[in-house]
């Protein structure tokens, strides 16, 4: 398991100096009871930007301004054990003494009377380079997925994912996330896929390089949805939620994409560029990340789970519940329950059968032969009082 810290803070409450160092560890001899928690962790990497300040006045006497003390952090080793991390989340709240504290999961969020920020998110090792990518550079990764979302593409502390277009036809227990495919989970490879400029990439991934709003609004430019996101009003009002529009990243990015879409030339505005052009549709994007076996695989899944809706509406229509109220008008509906039930227990041979072989038992079956075991196992439920 990977640990991934991300210290965030409050607009009008930036975070005091703690737990930060050029070398692989936390200072504690600020914090001596935090010793034991400092042990565990290593391989800090700070990032790079900070959210700039609005001005506001603090009451704390311990609030800072200084850019040194106000930085994101992740880590990437971690007790292994899951008790270890129950037991760490109870260190935690007590050890940074915790005024509020949620958890989701594997992600833990703290606020301490400092009035300073912790989230915890434990990710697998597989995903520890995008989610220091997505948590990198404030809210540049939060800007970048509402660009190339009307394209089916997300981007997220998982990786770029792309959710496939789901079939006409009304399938059964077919969930959205099993269409979403993992383009990547290299960071850099799905900053290049979006368009960004190597040197631009090389900004963005260098831990040591501070970056400001107005560069990483010119960086959010380059990437090749950036024009359809222009010429897409509604997509940029979806910038905005409660919990985003008061963040001055994207306030400053929408403000900014708004004043570009009223100078622009509505017609220069729908040209598109060489880039914007290139990689757009489902085939090419699935093939430039060389997962268009993702895309057979999944028809083939589709096309079975047709076949099984078919076959299990055709069962449906053979035999069903209104037969068996014809068959026994005296029978309640709890009590045709229990009948099914110990139908599908006959069929079972002792246990409860799946659907599947339910279905297919009564495809199989002729419409007398259902008639009679029907008949065979009521008198049996009736004989030791169904209820």
């Amino acid at each position: 398991m990977v640990l991934i810290f991300y210290f965030g803070t409050y607009e009008y409450a930036p975070c005091r100096p703690c737990m930060t160092s050029k070398r692989e560890g936390f200072i504690s001899s600020r914090h001596g009871s935090r010793d034991n928690n400092c042990a565990i962790l290593s391989e800090v990497m700070c990032e790079s930007l900070l959210q700039p300040l609005s001005g506001g006045q603090f009451d704390l006497a311990n609030a800072t301004t200084d850019n040194l003390e106000r930085i994101d952090i992740s880590t990437r080793r971690f007790w292994p054990p899951r008790s270890a991390m129950n037991e760490f989340r109870s260190t935690l709240h007590k050890e940074i003494d915790a005024v509020e504290a949620s958890h989701m999961g594997d992600h833990l969020s703290y606020l301490s009377s400092e009035q300073y920020q912790i989230d915890v998110l434990v990710v697998p090792e597989s995903e520890f380079d995008s989610a220091k990518g997505f948590y990198s550079n404030g809210d540049f990764s939060y800007c970048v997925g509402k660009m190339i979302y009307k394209f089916n593409l997300k981007w997220s502390s998982k990786g770029l994912t792309y959710q496939m277009k789901k079939p006409d036809v009304d399938i059964r227990n077919l969930a959205n996330s099993e269409l979403e495919v993992v383009l990547s989970r290299n960071t850099h490879d799905a900053f290049e896929f979006l368009g960004f400029e190597a040197s631009t990439i090389g900004l963005l991934l260098d831990p040591s390089t501070e970056i400001n709003q107005q560069q990483l609004i010119q960086f959010l430019e380059e990437c090749k949805f950036y024009r359809a996101f222009l010429r897409n009003e509604k997509a940029r009002k979806r910038l905005f939620n409660k919990h985003r529009e008061r963040r001055p990243m994207v306030r400053a990015f929408f403000d900014h994409c708004e004043s570009k879409a009223e100078l622009m030339d509505p017609v220069s505005l729908e040209v598109k560029t060489p880039g914007e052009s290139k990689i757009v549709t489902e085939d090419e994007i699935l093939e430039h990340f060389k997962m268009t076996h993702k895309k057979r695989e999944m028809l083939a899944k589709i096309e079975s789970m047709i076949q099984a809706n078919d076959k299990r509406k055709e069962a449906k229509e053979k035999f069903n519940g209104t037969f068996v109220e014809k068959w026994y008008p005296e029978v309640s509906k709890p009590q045709i329950g229990k009948i099914f039930a110990a139908l599908r227990n006959h069929i079972g041979e002792g246990s409860l059968c799946s659907e599947d072989e339910y279905f297919a038992w009564i495809l199989s079956t002729d419409a007398d032969a259902i008639k009679l075991t029907v008949h065979f196992l009521y008198m049996k439920l009736k004989n030791t009082n169904m209820g």
